[in-house]
């Protein structure tokens, strides 16, 4: 699995792209590399790729994949309702609409896509 997270100074996000398999432990270093991407761009809109990823994690692991974006936000001083995700999708549908559902229902505002392009619009407008 490899990742990159840039700052976008153009769309004014942080992006996350992500390919091959993505475990529990990927994860979390995806989410470190975004608070410190963060912590030096204070920007709260996150788009994260996974259409070219695999998800090897349980129903258990997508769950606590929710709680550590919670835990690791509150832990930087960040206002949970001040961030703002798109994630485009790969071809394992059923598991991210899971993971939105979970995510949504810890106050987080992210939304799922299909399309690059309807995920930037839904995220800068």
């Amino acid at each position: 699995m490899g990742h990159t997270v840039n700052y976008n100074h153009e769309t004014d996000c942080i992006e996350i792209i992500v390919d091959g398999e993505l475990t529990f432990d990927d994860a979390k270093s995806i989410v470190e590399d975004a608070a410190t991407t963060f912590e030096k761009h204070k920007c709260y809109k996150f788009l994260t790729d996974f259409s070219k990823t695999k998800l090897s994690v349980n129903t258990f692991e997508l769950y606590s994949f929710a709680e550590l974006i919670s835990e690791t936000v509150s832990a930087a001083g960040i206002p949970l309702h001040k961030v703002k995700r798109a994630v485009l999708t790969g071809p394992e549908i059923a598991d991210y609409d899971f993971l939105e559902t979970l995510s949504v229902n810890r106050g987080h505002n992210l939304r799922i896509f299909d399309s690059l392009d309807k995920a930037k619009s839904w995220l800068i407008g």
